[in-house]
């Protein structure tokens, strides 16, 4: 609703709390649990009859996992000018939300923005934002499993060009310029599937931009242009 008003409009406000449960429970069949599917090549049963290998690793079941998370968030528009030349609308919003997991780090996020209308019809924008992204449960508690991948050595002469810092990189490491990996594109055992140690990942961003609408109507078009 509005708190109170300015001479360019009210100052609206918004408030909320969130709680959230979510969980994730792994279930493999017998097959994918069993312990002679081979990697890529013959297996054997329990007889010793020769079996196709169907699997490149074996999946385990994984325990019934989850979190909570509590979330408080407030958020303000708050008019500065109206009906003014080359300012028919100057507004400010801010947004702050604090959330609270029990896996995890809490954290708390913010959002700044700007908009400046200089007519009804064309206006600027910037915003300025802390963002977080928590790990999801699948990314947390999947499943482990090892399985055949093939690797080559960053430092191999032929990835050398694959990064920017990676010759210098790997000359540090005392790795000679021209070296070849021996084991270059070689199969190997990987494993694969949840990390619960993982934390949340978070970012400083800030967008500017500007957006035409023409005239109400059937053929009404709408041009937005942000960096």
């Amino acid at each position: 609703g509005d708190l109170f008003d300015l001479p360019a409009g009210p100052i609206k406000f918004a408030t909320g709390f969130e709680y959230r449960k979510e969980t994730i429970k792994f279930r493999s069949n017998d097959l994918s649990k069993s312990t002679y599917i081979g990697q890529g090549r013959s297996a054997w049963d329990e007889a010793g009859a020769e079996v196709n290998a169907l699997w490149s690793g074996v999946v385990d079941d994984a325990p019934q996992e989850g979190f909570k998370a509590y979330d408080y968030y407030a958020e303000f528009l708050v008019p500065v000018l109206a009906d003014k030349p080359f300012a028919h609308a100057v507004d400010l919003e801010a947004a702050i939300r604090y959330s609270n997991y029990d896996i995890t780090d809490s954290n708390t996020t913010w959002r700044f923005a700007g908009n400046w209308a200089l007519v009804e019809n064309f206006r600027f924008r910037a915003t300025r934002s802390k963002n977080v992204r928590v790990p999801n449960l699948f990314e947390l508690y999947s499943a482990q499993t090892t399985g055949l991948i093939n690797l080559t050595d960053p430092c191999d002469s032929s990835s050398i060009p694959a990064g920017e810092n990676r010759a210098a990189n790997c000359a540090a490491l005392g790795i000679p310029a021209g070296w070849t990996d021996p084991l270059a594109g070689a199969a190997n055992n990987v494993l694969f599937g949840g990390n619960p140690n993982l934390k949340p990942e978070t970012s400083n961003s800030w967008t500017v931009g500007a957006v035409f609408t023409s005239e109400p109507g059937a053929g009404q078009l709408r041009i937005a242009v942000d960096y």
